[in-house]
């Protein structure tokens, strides 16, 4: 549970509807941007993992999306 509410406080966007397009790294810091923007014909859904790189340290961040990731 811990984990979950520092992803939460990690993230760039206020509102969101899917995953953000960059997060911050847990680790270090720095940037970390998500590696597979999502598509118009293929959106992410509730379940799905978003990927996150870190553009300082390198690190990847797999993060499970919830409904609490989407506006309805």
């Amino acid at each position: 549970m811990a984990a979950h509410r520092t992803w939460r406080s990690a993230l760039t966007q206020l509102e969101m509807s899917g995953p953000p397009l960059e997060i911050t790294c847990v680790d270090c810091g720095g940037r970390a941007h998500l590696v597979q923007p999502p598509e118009d014909d293929n959106e992410y859904e509730p379940g799905d993992v978003a990927v996150y790189r870190c553009e300082d340290c390198n690190d990847r961040w797999d993060v499970e999306l919830t409904e609490d990731d989407f506006i309805d």
